[in-house]
């Protein structure tokens, strides 16, 4: 079952120091409306697989000192329409497979 998902608020994954969090999207559509921070102060992994598609107005990956991002996009699609940034002053890393990405600037 294909779901779609529309945010408004602030979605932080992994928004404190020593906390993990993921977010798995397999399939599907998830729109978020503002900034996305994946590994804000902790360790955060944002997963798109399975024809999944994300958009999102702007995306950073390891936002703080010591934070470790990982977003991974494999057979999905990623939009931002603002800068993707990977690695802030944190750990940022991107993995693909199969993925279409847009965004005016990736860093």
């Amino acid at each position: 079952m294909r779901r779609r998902v529309n945010a408004t608020t602030a979605h932080i994954i992994s928004p404190a120091v020593g906390a993990t969090g993921t977010l798995e999207a397999t399939g599907g559509t998830l729109t978020v409306e503002i900034e996305t921070p994946v590994g804000n102060g902790g360790t955060g992994n944002l997963n798109l697989s399975n024809s999944a598609t994300m958009n999102t107005y702007g995306l950073t990956v390891g936002v703080l000192s010591n934070s470790i991002g990982r977003l991974s996009v494999a057979n999905s699609s990623l939009t931002s329409s603002q800068s993707i940034f990977l690695g802030l002053s944190g750990a940022g890393t991107l993995t693909t497979d199969g993925a279409k990405i847009k965004a005016p600037q990736i860093f």
